[in-house]
């Protein structure tokens, strides 16, 4: 049925989802991403979270008067004061919880620097009660204490505490910073559902930007009530905004902004990193790609590491009806700072998870993929789940790079060993990133030295690198992303980059390098159809 269909009658509407309709995935009404579906990770950073709320109920005028371009600190009014204080009271008995939790990972931090080299054996009765029968004790090579974690022994300790909020966008709608910003009360056009994201009620909602819904025999299923009916209405119409996008009578590329592209052989897809809006945004005549522009049927999603500018768990549920396997890089999974990609997307109801390790092959029945080492971006910490990509198709050798620093050149030395030959070369050159602390002090413990921070930073390759980098490899042409220019990224990565920045001013260096070397260099901003 498409959108002649408006038959609404009291018993009987069949409804499209609106494409202007925006979702945020909430975790204890935070916005989520991984290290919130992860349940050790999830205590450390709610307990920031809970003191940032803290800190706004002591001091709101400060927090309410914070400019739009800072996204260190809670960004709330005056006005939410009551909800915060609401929050926290009816949080208590979670963060009992999740305090106890914390107390006992750093009494064992504590007891493994204790570590002296003789056997371990009798300090497993000094583990915590809490995490006894889900840890182990070691011994590094160097000798200095350490111990993991066993991940799925820690499946059910807490409520899983998920939402989904729906939001109407309409041209007053801002989406405040979500890292520091909870959701704790719905506008009129806002409309939350308390579900868990594994679902598949959430499959049906998402389904319905395509094909129609029975809405009034929908919300029986979802048990709402009149009122309740009355408020998820608004996110629905009669008339279909979905349009079909053309099947493809070739292999393509698509750029949808930041790190997403889509590969679309002659009878597959994969979509890299994917963080895709709802609606489109124009622009100087150029319109933005959206959900919508994608095919029916994705035939695998390429995941390059667990940061939420490539790992939207948004964009994810939005789409986990389409999509047919996903690529992960496995990660160490015992390491609270890397838990398990694999993991959290089954846990969200992701059924064909394939996980994959440094220099690996997936064979496609169009393409081949090999699996890269993902060096840098993540401050020198054991972050095993990264990966770059190396697929060839019929007629492109594509390498898939990210946010991956040129550290050590013989990591490529790969393709060259295996006659890999590079055709487009897609390279993050976000280098002025954020200190390492900014992502991962949460999880830090004692140990960790602050003055140290200014030099490991999020970044990816610099001019200089990317340089090196083409070098080593000789691609036919590059193509520079995810740098953070695209204004309707400003919710989730804080104010954009403009053309003015210094990671900008490093491309064009770039930029001026490779015109002498008579080399195609673009740099992918808004959406783009990459010609092969």
């Amino acid at each position: 049925m498409k959108g002649s269909s408006r038959c609404e009658t009291e018993d009987e509407a069949f409804l499209y989802l609106r494409n202007n309709v925006f979702i945020e995935p909430l975790v204890e009404h935070w916005y989520a991403w991984h290290y919130l579906l992860s349940p050790v990770a999830r205590s450390f950073f709610m307990r920031k979270n809970r003191k940032q709320l803290r800190s706004f109920l002591k001091y709101p005028e400060f927090h309410s008067g914070i400019s739009s371009g800072k996204v260190s600190t809670v960004r709330l009014s005056m006005d939410d004061v009551f909800s915060v204080e609401q929050y926290l009271d009816g949080n208590q008995q979670q963060e009992a919880q999740q305090e106890q939790l914390l107390s006992a990972v750093e009494k064992l931090d504590e007891l493994v620097s204790q570590f002296q080299g003789d056997s371990l054996e009798p300090l497993y009765q000094e583990i915590p009660s809490e995490l006894k029968g889900r840890a182990e004790l070691y011994y590094a090579r160097n000798q200095s204490g350490a111990y993991r974690l066993f991940e799925n022994a820690f499946d059910g300790v807490f409520d899983r505490c998920e939402s989904v909020l729906f939001t109407l966008k309409t041209e007053h709608t801002k989406r405040p910073p979500v890292f520091n910003t909870p959701r704790l009360s719905c506008h009129e056009t806002q409309f939350l559902i308390d579900v868990d994201f594994k679902e598949k009620i959430l499959d049906k909602i998402f389904e319905a930007r395509r094909t129609p819904v029975d809405f009034n025999k929908f919300c029986r299923e979802m048990n709402l009530s009149d009122e309740a009916k009355q408020q998820f209405r608004i996110l629905f119409t009669s008339e279909c905004e979905h349009k079909e996008p053309s099947a493809p009578s070739h292999e393509t590329i698509r750029y949808f902004g930041h790190a997403t592209l889509l590969i679309e052989t002659s009878s597959e897809s994969l979509l890299i990193d994917p963080w895709i809006q709802s609606e489109s945004f124009e622009k100087d005549g150029k319109t933005s790609y959206s959900l919508s522009d994608l095919p029916e049927h994705i035939d695998y999603v390429v995941i390059t590491h667990g940061h939420a500018d490539h790992f939207n768990v948004e964009t994810l549920l939005q789409i986990r009806h389409k999509v047919g396997q996903i690529i992960v890089p496995k990660s160490s999974g015992d390491m609270i700072e890397d838990p398990s990609l694999a993991k959290i997307l089954k846990q969200i109801g992701f059924g064909n998870v394939i996980e994959v390790d440094p220099f690996e092959k997936i064979q496609g029945n169009t393409f081949q993929l090999h699996t890269l080492p993902f060096l840098g971006e993540h401050g020198d910490l054991r972050v095993d789940a990264k990966s770059s990509y190396y697929i060839e198709t019929d007629s492109e050798q594509l390498l898939i790079l990210s946010d991956s620093k040129f550290i050590q050149a013989e990591i490529y030395q790969y393709l060259l060993d295996n006659t890999l030959k590079v055709s487009k070369m897609f390279v993050g050159m976000e280098c002025e990133g954020a200190p390492y602390t900014w992502l991962y002090e949460p999880v830090l413990n004692q140990g960790h030295q602050p003055e140290y921070a200014k030099n490991r930073r999020l970044t990816g390759c610099d001019c200089d690198e990317t340089e090196q980098l083409i070098q080593l490899i000789n691609p036919d042409s590059v193509f520079v992303y995810a740098m953070g220019l695209e204004p309707w990224l400003e919710y989730l990565i804080g104010k954009p980059a403009t053309f003015d920045d210094y990671i900008v001013r490093e491309y064009k260096r770039l930029e001026e390098k490779m015109s002498l070397e008579d080399r195609p260099l673009k740099l992918l901003y808004w959406s783009e159809e990459i010609s092969i």
